[in-house]
């Protein structure tokens, strides 16, 4: 089996689009927003990722997904929240 050059350009743009760059994205959004606020994207990431799938590809949207879609970001919204208003969110106080 020899992959011919379009196939190795193909592996090789979904490498750098798909794995390099989203990491060195991930890098400078830390150093510019924080861990705090970065750990919030974990939570979200997956609920994208549906929603692209439903958008890009058809999949249908599940009950729990859209029953967990609004409890999710209403969670990430009140973390947000708090940190602006100074309020602690690891139980130390500020």
């Amino acid at each position: 089996m020899n992959p011919s050059a379009e196939a190795w350009l193909g592996l090789i743009a979904l490498g750098v689009v798909g794995s390099a760059l989203p990491g060195v994205l991930m890098f400078v959004l830390l150093q510019r927003v924080g861990a705090e606020f970065m750990s919030l994207y974990g939570y979200i990431l997956p609920l994208l990722g549906i929603v692209v799938a439903w958008i890009a590809f058809g999949r249908a949207l599940e009950t729990t997904f859209l029953l967990g879609l609004p409890i999710t970001f209403a969670g990430v919204a009140t973390v947000q929240w708090a940190r602006r208003r100074g309020f602690s969110t690891n139980g130390l106080g500020k």
